[in-house]
Parts: C-alpha cells; sequence; structure tokens
C-alpha cells in the first residue's frame, strides 16, 4: 500500500478477510473500503480498525453459482 497509493489515495479490499489492508490503510492515512461476506470476519475487521469507520450493511442476498473449472464441459 505505502509504495503503490498516496496518503488521502483510496484503497479497495473486496475480500476483507482479517482486516490486513484496512488496517494498513487507516495506519497510513490512506481511505478505504473493504468489504468481507463472512460476518465473524467483519466484526473481527471493526475491532482490528477501532471501530472508527463509516458503517454500511446491505441485506441484500447473493445467489452463488458453481463456478466452472478448467476440465467442465462447456
Amino acid at each position: 500500500i505505502k509504495a503503490s497509493s498516496n496518503e488521502g489515495d483510496l484503497v479497495l479490499d473486496p475480500f476483507g478477510g482479517t482486516g490486513t489492508t484496512a488496517s494498513v490503510a487507516k495506519r497510513l492515512r490512506r481511505n478505504f473500503i473493504t468489504m468481507e461476506i463472512s460476518e465473524e470476519y467483519y466484526n473481527l475487521i471493526l475491532k482490528r480498525i477501532d471501530g472508527n469507520v463509516l458503517e454500511m450493511k446491505s441485506n441484500k442476498k447473493f445467489e452463488l453459482k458453481k463456478q466452472k473449472t478448467l476440465f467442465d464441459k462447456i
């Protein structure tokens, strides 16, 4: 993040996980958007970044379709 962005830039992390990217972005004074599908990890991220963020939740449900693999017939 430090090498590829500047203070005030926006960092996007579509797979939040444990919040490492968000935590580092905050520490380096970058704006950030982090997305996480797991409520457990979402709560972990909030704790990790001290909860000092704008929280937006969506109750929208998504249907996850099975992704084709290299050997699936099309």
